[in-house]
């Protein structure tokens, strides 16, 4: 992991939350992050957020509307879905226009996307 990150996440930079999901994660659905189009990423969109991306699959077999219901529906016991994975009803986009404003926990789940984007590449 990069040293940025891996400096945030040991100071509690990064929110607990999205460290929480993050391992979460990493733990049941390994590469999650490389099913995370960042130029779609969008925490106030079922669809489009981390969970819209990851379970957006599982969703479409199972006839849901979005990756998130599909997450809300089948996981909520096991993680929280609201903290950490949305980021209280901001509306931001980060494709070619961004609406609203960044908080923390975006910043945190762009960070450790990134992180993992490179070192796939590596």
């Amino acid at each position: 992991m990069n040293p940025v990150i891996e400096e945030r996440m040991a100071h509690s930079i990064v929110h607990e939350d999205v460290q929480h999901n993050v391992e979460w994660l990493d733990e049941n659905f390994p590469g999650w992050h490389t099913e995370i189009d960042m130029r779609d990423f969008d925490l106030g969109s079922a669809s489009m957020c981390i969970c819209g991306q990851v379970f957006y699959k599982q969703a479409d077999r199972c006839g849901m509307p979005s990756g998130f219901d599909y997450a809300m529906e089948t996981y909520d016991n096991d993680m929280d879905l609201t903290a950490g994975f949305c980021p209280g009803g901001q509306i931001v986009h980060f494709g070619n226009v961004m609406y609203g404003h960044i908080t923390q926990i975006e910043l945190d789940w762009i960070y450790i996307i990134h992180d993992r984007m490179v070192q796939n590449e590596c």
